[in-house]
């Protein structure tokens, strides 16, 4: 078995439609997010959000868990593989409704 390093550069997207908070159609594309870690921290690295956990900025954040968020990174499927994999080489892991 051929194992795939997945370290790298992941990046956070809100998932847009009907449903997504107005707060979250502003924010910029491909957030840099750490992995393992979640989207309000990665959100707070970035000074998009206050500092949910300094007086009631919380309030301010609740839009984060009624967004759904796309995590994503890219990475290289080796030759010897290429027959039993197709040729998208991208990672599309999505969340729903996930703060943490």
């Amino acid at each position: 078995m051929t194992k795939i390093n997945l370290s790298g550069r992941w990046t956070l997207n809100p998932v847009l439609n009907h449903l997504t908070p107005e707060e979250a159609r502003s924010l910029p594309a491909d957030i840099p997010i750490p992995v393992p870690g979640d989207i309000a921290s990665a959100l707070l690295a970035a000074n998009l959000i206050p500092d949910p956990f300094a007086g009631r900025a919380e309030l301010e954040c609740l839009w984060i868990g009624r967004t759904d968020w796309r995590l994503s990174t890219v990475f290289t499927i080796p030759s010897d593989n290429s027959s039993d994999n197709s040729s998208d080489n991208s990672s599309d892991n999505s969340s729903d409704n996930s703060s943490d």
